[in-house]
């Protein structure tokens, strides 16, 4: 779940070549910006972040110490431990920070983002059966 499909006028930044301008061009002073950023911090995210306070936004910074150079522009933070306990590092506190803030975001919106949850839902479930059946079909299968 994501912020984008219970509520409208949220968008999720494309770090393509040509498309971050685009992105940014969108902010406007008052929007809020989250931006996650870890380690290597790519310089896309941190520019933004700057592009972001330079619009007037209020920008939230979400990586994985106080001391980040994300956080360190951040109007508010989010520390979210991004080490493993192996070589490789673990996207798990992240992804339920994420998670969280989703779920906080719905509760605060009430009803309107629960319709909005709803109808993503409807729509995604259509298209999971479409996917399954047009898989069906191309292994020789029956549609059920």
């Amino acid at each position: 779940m994501s912020l984008d499909q219970i509520r409208k006028n949220v968008y999720l930044a494309d770090l393509g070549p040509g498309r971050i301008v685009d992105c940014i061009k969108r902010f406007a002073s008052g929007d809020a910006v989250i931006i996650f950023s870890f380690p290597r911090y790519i310089p896309e995210a941190l520019g933004m972040a700057g592009e972001a306070r330079r619009a007037g936004c209020t920008l939230l910074g979400v990586s994985d110490s106080a001391s980040s150079p994300l956080t360190l522009q951040s109007d508010l933070y989010l520390v979210a431990p991004y080490a493993g306990v192996s070589f490789f590092n673990s996207p798990a506190a992240p992804l339920a920070l994420v998670s969280a803030l989703v779920t906080q975001v719905v509760n605060m919106l009430g009803e309107e983002s629960r319709a909005e949850l709803d109808r993503f839902l409807d729509i995604q479930n259509r298209w999971t059966e479409m996917v399954d059946d047009v898989e069906a079909i191309r292994i020789g299968g029956n549609i059920t």
